[in-house]
Parts: C-alpha cells; structure tokens; sequence
C-alpha cells in the first residue's frame, strides 16, 4: 500500500497484508497484520 512504511529490523511474516505503518523492531503477522511482540535483539547482517 502506498505511504505505508515497516520499520528497521521487522519481520513481517509471509502472505500478511500491511495496511498500516509498522515500528521499529516488531514481528508482525497476519490479514490484516498485527503485531505479535517487540523484538529486543537487533539482525546483524
């Protein structure tokens, strides 16, 4: 969707619609998506 924005180290899990804008740091899944919990560790790649 546009002027929708997932924020720095989320995971969106597969087949989720996001409708909205996701904060840093979070798992979130679903249709429509919500978030399922904060994520304390950062993914270093």
């Amino acid at each position: 969707m546009p002027n929708v924005t997932v924020g720095e180290n989320s995971i969106i899990g597969a087949c989720s619609f996001v409708n909205r804008d996701i904060p840093d740091n979070v798992t979130a899944f679903g249709v429509p998506v919500k978030i399922d919990k904060r994520r304390k560790e950062k993914i270093v790649q």
